[in-house]
């Protein structure tokens, strides 16, 4: 089965744009460097502000707390807004 970890930031507006290449540069880090972990950032439609960062990890993992990339992300949003990280479990 494979997981699905949701980290969603309501940020400052003051700085979105800032934020918005952060977020952009580290997934295409991760997904550069991680073949088997896949992440993608989301811009709410009409909130410019607000982030949506899906870390899709493979069939077998074992995913119980946050990962490995899940926590280098929180690290980094750390004081940049609301932050809110849900774990999802892919049924079919």
């Amino acid at each position: 089965m494979s997981f699905l970890e949701i980290i969603e930031i309501r940020s400052h507006n003051a700085g979105h744009e800032r934020l918005r290449q952060t977020l952009i540069q580290f997934a295409q880090e991760i997904n550069a460097m991680m073949g088997d972990v896949s992440v993608r950032v989301f811009a709410r439609k009409q909130v410019p502000s607000d982030f949506s960062v899906h870390i899709e990890h493979p069939h077998g993992s074992n995913v119980n707390g946050s990962s490995h990339v899940g926590s280098q992300l929180l690290s980094e949003l750390r004081g940049k807004g609301l932050i809110n990280r849900t774990l999802w479990i892919q049924e079919i």
